[in-house]
Parts: C-alpha cells; structure tokens; sequence
C-alpha cells in the first residue's frame, strides 16, 4: 500500500492545530513567513469554502496567508 503525501495531515488539520514545520522555507515576498525545519505553526484559519487550499498560519507572533500544496 502506497503511503500518503507529507501534506495529507496539514490538509486535514483544523482551526488551532499546531504543526510541525518539516522543510526550511525562505520568504521571497514581505507577505510570506521564513521558516525552519522543526519550527512549530498554528492554524488559525482554512478557506474551505472555495478548495483551493488557502490557509491563515501564525508562527512566531507573525501571521501569513497561502496555499498548501
């Protein structure tokens, strides 16, 4: 049996959940967060309303919003 993609979790996570941050990502905009592998984010908000997979985040008292691949 196949196992599923690393983000199947982040998809299925909901309003408050804290997730643990398993790559490096580095901002390329000032509306995106810089964040390290083993950092911890909270969900604040998912738009389910149109699936296409936006979210709200807050890791270190800085909020972003975008989408889960």
């Amino acid at each position: 049996m196949a196992s599923k993609p690393a983000t199947e979790p982040a998809k299925m996570a909901v309003p408050g959940s804290v997730l643990l941050v398993i790559h490096d990502f580095i901002a390329r905009s000032p509306d995106e967060l810089t964040l390290r592998k083993g950092d911890r984010i909270e969900l604040i908000e998912k738009d389910d309303d149109f699936g296409d997979g936006w979210v709200s985040w807050e890791a270190s008292g800085q909020r972003a919003d975008w989408a889960l691949p």
